[in-house]
């Protein structure tokens, strides 16, 4: 097979291409309605023009002729795809079903048969032959009588689709009539040339310009979708505007009839669209929407219409727009929006921020208040304001359901009459059936009500009553009862808005409760705190005397067994030497138990001064080390000292520092037997201010967490076995604690049953002025005593 490429096979194949493209993009926007057909013109155009192609580059008479035959599959269909696509895209699309489109591809379907059984019966083509031009040969064709019949009807079709888009091209806005001009321009092109080919108007013979034609007709359709977004807008015709329309839309001429109605304006209207055409407008519509008959063509108007229908209520939004053509008055267009669901949010909204402006009323008003009789009485009054009721009471109610407070409407009444009423209406009248059945009740007739209790000569006659409960944590807390003259006076909404405030009444009231009862404890505890004062005083004055009176004799019976001791001494008759170091040594603890509780009833009075001197730490140690040695020695345990800050100076109370060394040294020689017992101090810089620490370590008893935690309280020790086994008052730590506190510090205690403990003094490190007060020792390991 040989084949042939002349020069103008290439825009054939241009316009090929361009119209695949065409179709294949059209054919994405299945969702139109009108592409359909419309992609269908463009691929059996795309078909017509490749197949021309073939036709030229073939050399043989027989490949061209099938190259021709196959041209009809595209020459056939487009003239109905025409009009289909017209129809469409002027919103007449109910003509295009699928009976008429098979009808009109009869004669494209008897034309394609007969194409290709044309060398039976020679009716498309009574001859062909090749013929050449210059140096390319071309196919020569004789038409036959179907050729001339089926060229017939393609014409009319084109051009009745060509009318249909003439037509719209008149009704439509500016921006489809560019459209439909770029519509039209792409039809008439290859049509055209067409035409001249078949009526031998030929500029160049043998060459059928019907595709170059084609060329034209892509590129008007490529400018009218790029320029004017051919495939992504179309024309919206009557049924899409109308039906389609959420709105309700009525067209009126300019004597007011009625022209055009759509169903949602027929629905909303409840009338039937199609016996209001041509109707009066003032009689059939504008009457019903309360619409001025005689409005101004040029005005404007908008407004809202309420309808009532099967016990509903319909809200309508009405706007009457003036219709006109070059200053020309038309008529009017009516629009209808229903807007009863915006109507029901706003009434919605407004009743919630009626609502929440009354909660905040009653939350000012109650929080105000935090006396109880004073909150029920703003709780009544706010009550009264909101829902503008006459008179009202409240009742306070205790876990038994009775009354333990109540503000009553008849204010008058004396407290008996008062007390009898609220006794009445428990048992028979409502605020009874409330506490029985923990509900609101809204009454709109007192004289219909059953449960609205009459009380003979009564001052006020209520009508209508509004009573809630009030509950609390534990139930009903109380109830509110609001009172009108007037039938029906209280709405729904005055309930809802009361028993969405009694959350807040409640509160109110129980934080007046917690008040209240936060008052008569707050009285019961000062008056506790004074008679505890009194009582604290009144012991440490008689402690302070009896100690007083006790020291006096006990240092004349130590001084006298004294002096007997040194007589008998003297006269070396030491019969009863044993017996006076008993009296001696048994007043001593008896006078060392005094000065304890004398010094305990002056610390707790804040009576006991501070001293402050500037000492050597070996000077005190070495003081404290002295008294203490003979207890240490007693139960033969050693002694360790470290001497680091053996020279250090510092200031402190000597005598008060002195004595809380020998009350720890003491129970730490008296705790531990055959042992060792370390003394220690250090100057800790690293806190701010610095702390200076005296460790005191035994290896002795030790004691559980439980008797570490009650060490330091008066008058206690470890447990009685060890008071009995080890003696003591139990006042030592005690008063050694109080007297750290004194200096500014504080004692710190570890310890371990059966391994001993560790008394820590920390007392804040007083500046003094001396150049050597931090004069340091030997830095040698400790030593033994």
């Amino acid at each position: 097979m040989h084949w042939q490429i002349p020069s103008y096979t290439f825009p054939t194949l241009i316009a090929s291409s361009v119209s695949f493209a065409i179709a294949i993009i059209v054919s994405r926007r299945r969702f139109v309605s009108q592409m359909w057909p419309f992609a269908i013109l463009a691929f059996t155009v795309a078909f017509w023009t490749l197949g021309y192609a073939w036709e030229l580059v073939s050399v043989d008479l027989a490949t061209k002729v099938i190259f021709a035959k196959t041209q009809y599959l595209g020459i056939a269909t487009p003239p109905v795809a025409w009009v289909a696509y017209a129809l469409y895209y002027t919103g007449q699309e109910r003509f295009v079903t699928k009976r008429s489109f098979l009808y009109a591809m009869i004669i494209p379907a008897i034309t394609i048969v007969l194409v290709w059984t044309n060398e039976w019966h020679h009716l498309i083509w009574t001859k062909t032959e090749i013929a050449m031009y210059g140096e390319y040969t071309m196919l020569q064709t004789y038409y036959g009588p179907w050729f001339w019949v089926h060229t017939a009807y393609s014409y009319v079709f084109m051009a009745a689709g060509t009318l249909i888009l003439l037509q719209a091209l008149v009704l439509s806005s500016s921006l489809y009539q560019n459209q439909i001009i770029a519509l039209i321009l792409s039809a008439l092109a290859p049509w055209v040339t067409n035409a001249f080919h078949i009526l031998g108007y030929r500029p160049f013979p043998y060459l059928d310009l019907t595709p170059f034609g084609f060329v034209i007709s892509t590129v008007a359709l490529a400018w009218g979708a790029l320029r004017y977004r051919l495939f992504d807008t179309i024309p919206i015709a009557r049924h899409i505007l109308m039906e389609n329309l959420s709105e309700g839309v009525i067209f009126l001429d300019a004597k007011r009839r009625v022209m055009d109605m759509n169903a949602t304006a027929g629905k909303l209207l409840d009338i039937r669209p199609d016996q209001q055409i041509g109707q009066s407008a003032i009689v059939s519509i504008l009457e019903r929407l309360d619409t001025p008959q005689s409005a101004d063509p040029d005005e404007h108007l908008r407004w809202e219409y309420t309808l009532h229908r099967d016990e509903k209520k319909l809200v309508l939004d009405v706007q009457l727009s003036p219709l006109s053509d070059r200053n020309r008055y038309l008529g009017h267009l009516l629009l209808l929006r229903d807007i009863t669901e915006r109507h029901q949010y706003e009434d919605l909204l407004r009743s919630q921020r009626n609502l929440f402006a009354g909660l905040v009323e009653v939350a000012r008003a109650t929080s105000a208040q935090i006396d109880l009789d004073q909150t029920l009485q703003s709780t009544l009054d706010v009550a009264l304001h909101l829902t503008t009721a006459e008179q009202g009471s409240i009742f306070l109610l205790d876990q038994h359901q009775m009354v333990t407070h109540s503000i009553l409407a008849r204010e008058k009444a004396t407290r008996i009459e008062q007390q009898n009423l609220v006794g009445r209406v428990m048992r028979q009248g409502l605020a009874g059936w409330i506490v029985a059945h923990n509900q609101i009740a809204l009454i709109k007739d007192t004289h219909t009500d059953d449960r609205w209790l009459h009380l003979p000569n009564a001052p006020y006659n209520a009508r209508s009553v509004l009573a809630l409960p009030i509950f609390g944590t534990a139930g009903i807390l109380g109830i509110l009862m609001l009172l009108h003259s007037e039938v029906d006076h209280f709405r729904q909404e005055h309930a809802e808005l009361m028993e969405a405030a009694t959350a807040q009444i409640s509160f109110a009231i129980g934080n007046a409760h917690v008040y209240q009862t936060q008052q008569q404890l707050t009285r019961e505890l000062s008056r506790a705190k004074d008679a505890a004062e009194a009582a604290s005083q009144t012991k440490s004055q008689f402690l302070a005397n009896m100690s007083h009176e006790l020291r006096t004799p006990l240092t004349a019976i130590i001084g006298y067994a004294d002096v007997m001791r040194e007589d008998l001494l003297d006269s070396n008759d030491q019969i009863y030497l044993a017996d006076l170091d008993r009296i001696r040594s048994a007043g001593a603890h008896l006078l060392g138990l005094i000065n304890d509780v004398l010094d305990l009833s002056k610390i707790e009075a804040g009576k006991m001064p501070v001293y402050w001197e500037q000492t050597r730490v070996s000077i005190l140690l070495n003081d404290v080390i002295t008294t203490v040695r003979p207890q240490i020695d007693r139960n033969h345990n050693s002694l360790m000292i470290d001497q680091t800050y053996h020279n250090l100076m510092f200031w402190t109370d000597i005598s008060k520092l002195r004595r809380v060394l020998i009350n720890l040294l003491g129970n730490a020689a008296k705790f531990t037997d055959h042992g060792t017992i370390s003394l220690s101090l250090f100057l800790d810089e690293t806190d701010e201010p610095a702390c200076l620490q005296i460790r005191v370590c035994d290896t002795g008893i030790g004691m559980t967490a439980e008797q570490v935690a009650n060490l330091f309280q008066n008058f206690s020790q470890a447990d009685a076995s060890t008071t009995r086994k080890y003696g003591g008052t139990g006042l030592g730590l005690a008063i050694s604690r109080n007297l750290c506190k004194l200096m500014g510090g504080d004692i710190e205690v570890t310890s371990e049953l059966g391994h001993g403990s560790t008394f820590i003094v920390k007392l804040p490190w007083v500046e003094q002025p001396f150049s050597d007060q931090r004069e340091v020792g030997s830095d040698g390991p400790p030593y033994l005593l």
